[in-house]
């Protein structure tokens, strides 16, 4: 099948190459926009992302290019890269930010950690095509690779998604929704990282278009930010200003914050709180800050909202509706998305009294289900209930999901990908990890 398979490829790209060296190119490169409203106000364009819908024998042909120069593609990229780079995630960045804001309070004991989120406008469709071809021949990629990109990239159109507007030409930018897109953006900022990397106080990284980078000097960060500004002015790329995009943030080992002391600077403003990968980073009024997926106040408002539709469930549970093998799927897909969210932002001392509590309430919810459907009294063991059902109770779960993480962390570790600083980081991450996540 897996040979069938192969051929008929094999087929399908012929017929594109002899589609892209005839008068049929423009067909096959004409792509469909379709606006995806992000946030803000609907009526402005600049709040939707443009995703292309691309002729899947251009996506084919991309695929299989792909797929055979990945390891050269791959090799140079900077490390510090994490975005659509294999055997690398956002969580696996996080966790490596983390372990570096401890050891910079609790090992090297500094007073502040400067953290700079670099944001850009419209990254995908600012992309020169000249500049990045240029990059790719520094990069001394493979002729047939770069003649590859030349061919997909000369007479694209595009028109937005039911409209009656003309086809458009395309000359600039890489189109999302393309399966080289995502690479060939890493490969066009990867050059930025040698720039900044000369600075030895610089911790950085970045996922695609999302850069972070910290310091314990903010000299240091200032400097970056001009690093930045001119790499981009070289590049024809533009920093995206404002508060939600690009920002600076002061983390405090002693909890006390003088803004006055830092002046902001032209392209990025003092913050409290930033989302960066969708995780929260916010200074609280006492000057304390955390890094979670989701924040206190979030789940002050989720948490009684889950267990509301978790005792209407008990109270709707007939003798032959529901049965043992429903309510796992239930606990596994339901229950155990909100615990791991739990676990994640326990690890501050302040929070772990109301998580404590918030456990127990669902631990309660849970037994009133598993009674309801075992017509079990009042009076029968909690563990019993557990053992028949073969449902874990909600603390095992969190064990559960504390040695998934640990496991995941001491896999990563010995990824030979990821370099000695990252490898360092993620072993102390392990070691923290290893202490009781929720006190019970």
């Amino acid at each position: 099948m897996a040979f069938v398979m192969s051929i008929f490829l094999k087929i399908l790209i012929i017929l594109l190459l002899i589609f892209l060296k005839t008068g049929a190119k423009n067909k096959v490169l004409e792509c469909i926009i379709v606006p995806l409203h992000k946030n803000g106000n609907k009526n402005l364009a600049e709040n939707y992302r443009p995703i292309a819908l691309i002729n899947y024998l251009v996506k084919l042909y991309e695929t299989s290019i792909f797929k055979k120069y990945r390891n050269i593609l791959n090799e140079n990229i900077k490390s510090y890269q994490f975005g659509f780079v294999e055997r690398k995630s956002a969580k696996i960045q996080y966790e490596i930010l983390n372990s570096w804001i401890d050891e910079k309070f609790n090992i090297s004991k500094v007073d502040n950690v400067f953290l700079l989120f670099i944001d850009f406008k419209k990254a995908y469709d600012y992309v020169n095509r000249k500049i990045l071809i240029e990059k790719l021949e520094n990069y001394k990629m493979p002729n047939e690779f770069i003649n590859a990109i030349k061919l997909i990239f000369k007479d694209q159109t595009l028109r937005v998604l039911n409209s009656k507007m003309p086809w458009i030409n395309i000359s600039r930018g890489v189109r999302q929704g393309s399966p080289l897109s995502p690479i060939l953006f890493n490969l066009y900022i990867n050059d930025l990282f040698d720039f900044l990397e000369l600075d030895k106080r610089l911790f950085i990284r970045a996922y695609a278009d999302d850069i972070l980078i910290a310091s314990d000097d903010y000299q240091s960060i200032a400097k970056a930010c001009e690093v930045v500004a001119n790499w981009c002015n070289t590049n024809y790329m533009e920093i995206n200003k404002g508060t939600d995009k690009t920002a600076i943030m002061i983390l405090s080992r002693k909890n006390e914050i003088c803004f006055d002391r830092y002046e902001e600077n032209d392209y990025a403003s003092l913050t409290k709180s930033y989302k960066y990968l969708g995780n929260v980073i916010k200074i609280r009024k006492d000057g304390k800050f955390f890094i979670n997926r989701y924040s206190l106040e979030q789940y002050r408002i989720r948490l009684p909202k889950f267990r509301f539709c978790l005792n209407n469930i008990a109270r709707s549970i007939g003798q032959d509706s529901f049965n043992y093998k429903s309510i796992k799927i239930l606990i596994e897909s339901c229950i155990r998305g909100n615990l791991y969210g739990m676990g994640n932002i326990a690890e501050r001392n302040e929070k772990k009294m109301f998580l404590t509590g918030e456990k127990a309430k669902l631990e309660t919810c849970v037994r009133k289900l598993l009674r309801k459907v075992l017509h079990a009294p009042q009076w029968c063991p909690i563990p019993i209930l557990h053992l028949i059902t073969k449902i874990p109770s909600c603390q095992l779960i969190l064990r559960e999901i504390k040695v998934n993480r640990l496991k995941e962390l001491w896999k990563n570790y010995n990824i030979e990908d990821f370099d000695k600083t990252d490898k360092e980081l993620l072993k102390n991450q392990f070691l923290n990890c290893s202490r009781p996540i929720i006190e019970v």
